[in-house]
Formats: C-alpha cells, sequence, structure tokens
C-alpha cells in the first residue's frame, strides 16, 4: 500500500499505473530517465535504510509498546 508512495516521494523508482500497453511505455520511459540520474543509487541507500531498517523498526516497535504499556 504504501510502496507506491515511498518510490515516488523519494523519486528512487516507478509504478505502473495500469496494465495497459501505454502504461508499460510510459514506465519504461520513466525508468530509463531515472536510470540516468547520478544520485538514484544513494537515495536508494537513505530511502531503503530509512523505511526498511531492521534497526529502526526494532526502535519503533520499542517504543509503540512502551506507550502501549504506560
Amino acid at each position: 500500500g504504501d510502496v507506491d508512495d515511498v518510490l515516488q516521494s523519494s523519486q528512487t523508482g516507478i509504478c505502473l499505473q495500469s496494465f495497459s500497453p501505454e502504461a508499460f511505455t510510459e514506465a519504461h520511459r520513466q525508468m530509463c530517465d531515472l536510470l540516468q540520474d547520478q544520485e538514484l543509487a544513494g537515495r536508494c541507500r537513505q530511502t531503503a535504510e530509512k523505511y526498511f531498517s531492521l534497526e529502526q523498526g526494532v526502535a519503533d516497535y520499542q517504543r509503540i509498546y512502551r506507550e502501549l504499556i504506560s
């Protein structure tokens, strides 16, 4: 559900809007443009660390559980 928002807001990927030939053509164009971006790798790493870091996930769940207990 949130993956398309993450990809778009971080400019690290694209999402198909539909499965039509036109949508695939547009997605291919967007992906080619994205792959030309010299800063893509850095944004991908930052995005992965922000949203998918195990350490951050553990810290977030600890905070949530502490709030529920108190």
